[in-house]
């Protein structure tokens, strides 16, 4: 009682002369402005923020405390109770995210780690104890496919009746491609029709190395429906992946220092969101893609009456597995929908077109007459499968290796790409070619493929450098403590060619519950002699990544998970372009 008294009477009156003094102002703002570098992912306001810490710090207080007196009673010696009370207080704060944030952030990614580690092995006692019970409740999560009497037309204006009763404020994504485009034109219609009343927004983010005919579509339709919604075209400068370059992990698309290299020139239009004109007070400089389309719906919902707000996305789940199991994941969702998910308190995401088809979006195209990007007509013309029409950054992992079209669709735009990222042309030359296969790399002479991992390793930025070895070692920890799981066709080949594996229960990852192996001593160099899979590890693996590129390690079957790294990497993003142009 006494610490409570003491705790919350001396912060109440810290809080009243605080405000006192400084009045009230900027309480309602976005945590992220007073914190870019960190990217604060939560959705908070700074008074919010404030109560918070308040609460936890009463509680560490409280767990002080707790400490304190058991010190005491162990060591029955003040000097001693009062140099590790100090100890415990002080070491902490030079492991915060702004001074070493290296160390912070393995703390944290060890907790997360440690976390799922229990409640996955928790989920595997549970099958265990009350399979018949449980199976229930997985089938019932694994949500497999139910094919409904109904075509994908009508269950889409029955899921726009649904947002448009559900949610205030409703904006579309649009990139520019065939899935968003259509989307566009779909629910335009469909306001016209049942809600002519209610007026949408319209986001696009600009990543400035298109083709020529995706800016032509982009404009014929801002233009067209510009007096029928909120039209916003965003081109502010963002950290965007590459995967061309050893030395660039992210190139950045709108670059005020870069002026004179732009791809294209800037939209002139008053919708366009730039430097010189950006009302996106959740918007920091350079802050990553990802970030700044959803720190845009956060901006929606405050400059919309902080009402309950909606992303409408054009994102199926046939396009790929990553998609496919997103739209599984219901834990964030929507009045259980698997359709909705959740991103800030009152913003959220919506695919209504999640369950259509290629063929279903082309055929809609068609039957409405609707305009579209015509550089698909282009892609068929040069013989692409309908797999490999993207309409996104050329520098990413999934356009890197239609990158040579560019020589063909649009030189002018080609010859600037070139200067623009480094890497360009090399990926261009050999990015659909056998050189760079996992079959056909080769050894320097005298190295084995560890060694020349790490000789390779030695040649990059310390940034990169780091960014790689964390993913390997992520990767040996899994390979060596958790296990991944194999068929039982290459537990068999594994063991006939003498590798020192061991069984380690049922995979949580697989469908088809397969062993989980774990691998005794050392990874091995390589394993070209298992024609079953490539999916396990060894160094000859590792190596392929820093060879291909491959930041993420999508290689070794890593994700697009940014947030165990992100304060390092913005916080040295920040710093370290100190004295640039702003």
């Amino acid at each position: 009682m006494y610490t409570t008294c003491v705790y919350w009477g001396i912060s109440l009156i810290y809080s009243v002369l605080y405000i006192g003094l400084l009045g009230t102002d900027g309480m309602d703002l976005p945590t992220q402005l007073k914190y870019p570098a960190m990217s604060v992912g939560y959705d908070l306001t700074m008074g919010e923020a404030v109560i918070i810490v308040l609460v936890l710090t009463y509680a560490l207080t409280l767990g002080m405390m707790e400490i304190t007196l058991f010190l005491s009673a162990v060591l029955k010696n003040t000097y001693g109770v009062i140099v590790i009370a100090f100890l415990i207080i002080i070491v902490p704060t030079f492991l915060s995210p702004d001074s070493v944030g290296y160390v912070w952030s393995r703390l944290i990614c060890w907790y997360q780690y440690d976390v799922c580690f229990v409640l996955l092995n928790f989920v595997e006692l549970c099958d265990k104890l009350y399979g018949k019970y449980f199976h229930k409740v997985k089938v019932k999560f694994m949500m497999k496919k139910e094919y409904l009497e109904q075509d994908v037309y009508t269950a889409l204006q029955e899921r726009l009746h649904f947002v448009f009763e559900e949610f205030d404020n409703i904006f579309v994504s649009f990139s520019g491609g065939k899935d968003s485009g259509l989307l566009l034109n779909l629910v335009l219609d469909f306001q016209k029709k049942y809600y002519p009343h209610r007026k949408i927004g319209v986001f696009h983010q600009d990543f400035e190395a298109q083709y020529t005919v995706t800016t032509e579509y982009i404009e014929r339709t801002f233009e067209r429906i510009k007096d029928e919604v909120e039209p916003y075209w965003v081109c502010l400068p963002m950290a965007t992946r590459t995967a061309l370059s050893s030395y660039e992990m992210y190139w950045y698309p709108w670059d005020d220092t870069k002026q004179e290299a732009w791809v294209r020139p800037m939209p002139k239009h008053p919708y366009v969101i730039n430097l010189k004109n950006n009302p996106m007070t959740t918007y920091h400089y350079r802050m990553h893609q990802e970030d700044l389309a959803k720190q845009f719906g956060r901006w929606y919902r405050i400059s919309h009456g902080n009402k309950k707000t909606v992303c409408l996305l054009g994102i199926r789940a046939t396009e790929s597995l990553q998609r496919y199991s997103g739209i599984l994941n219901k834990k964030y969702g929507y009045k259980d929908t698997c359709w909705i998910s959740r991103q800030f308190k009152n913003v959220w995401c919506a695919s209504p077109m999640y369950d259509w088809t290629s063929s279903d979006i082309w055929h809609a195209n068609y039957l409405f007459q609707y305009d579209y990007n015509r550089l698909y007509d282009l892609y068929y013309m040069a013989g692409l499968k309908p797999s490999q029409m993207r309409v996104a950054s050329p520098f990413n992992d999934y356009a890197k290796d239609s990158l040579n079209l560019y020589r063909v669709i649009d030189p002018e735009i080609w010859a600037k790409l070139i200067g623009r990222v480094r890497g360009a042309n090399f990926a261009a030359i050999y990015g659909k070619t056998k050189a760079m296969g996992y079959k056909n790399i080769t050894l320097p002479e005298g190295h084995t493929w560890e060694s020349y991992t790490r000789f390779l390793l030695a040649t990059l930025p310390a940034r990169l450098r780091q960014n790689y070895i964390k993913k390997f070692q992520t990767s040996i920890n899994f390979w060596h403590n958790v296990g991944g799981g194999l068929e039982e066709e290459t537990i068999r080949e594994l063991e006939e060619h003498g590798y020192r594996i061991q069984r380690n229960g049922v995979s949580n990852y697989t469908i088809m519950k397969h062993s989980r192996i774990i691998f005794l001593g050392k990874i091995p160099d390589h394993t070209d002699d298992i024609k079953s899979t490539r999916d396990i590890p060894s160094w000859k693996r590792m190596c392929f990544c820093i060879l291909k590129n491959d930041h993420i390690c999508r290689f070794m079957g890593f994700n697009l998970t940014r947030e165990q790294q992100k304060n390092i990497d913005l916080l040295k993003m920040k710093y370290g372009k100190i004295g640039e142009k702003r």
